[in-house]
């Protein structure tokens, strides 16, 4: 089979911590999906643990830019009180802006991202442990 026939290569951004600079193919769409469980407990407040389902959706707009769209569909965390909601969205895009001659050699890119206030609880992004829920 000549490499033209062959599918392309499937990366996903996920379950690592970094991202690779291979974007999603010209015309494609990817989708990526997971869950997230965090346990914490800072010194002066009750331990907490979170759940978060995750879904990232990637669209290649050219063989070097792709968006996306990041999404934490259903979030539960628990602390003192149970908390069920939408966490927060993030519009982003991937731009690999430096491919070595010849394949040999470190690549490089760049992923801005804009994270979205989307969440149902405001307390459930993101950003949840700089702020403090609400008092009730």
């Amino acid at each position: 089979m000549a490499s033209q026939d062959l599918p392309p290569e499937v990366a996903p951004d996920r379950p690592s911590l970094t991202n690779s600079t291979q974007t999603v193919p010209v015309g494609a769409l990817q989708i990526e999906l997971g869950l997230e469980y965090a346990p914490s407990s800072l010194a002066d407040s009750p331990s907490e643990r979170r759940l978060a389902m995750q879904a990232t959706l990637r669209a290649g707009l050219t063989d070097r830019l792709e968006v996306r769209l990041d999404s934490e569909p259903l979030v539960w965390l628990r602390q003192a009180q149970d908390h069920t909601g939408l966490g927060d969205v993030a519009l982003g895009m991937k731009y690999r802006f430096f491919d070595p001659p010849e394949g040999a050699g470190a690549v490089a890119g760049i992923e801005p991202t804009i994270n979205l206030r989307w969440g149902t609880c405001h307390w459930i992004g993101a950003d949840r442990l700089r702020r403090p829920p609400p008092r009730q």
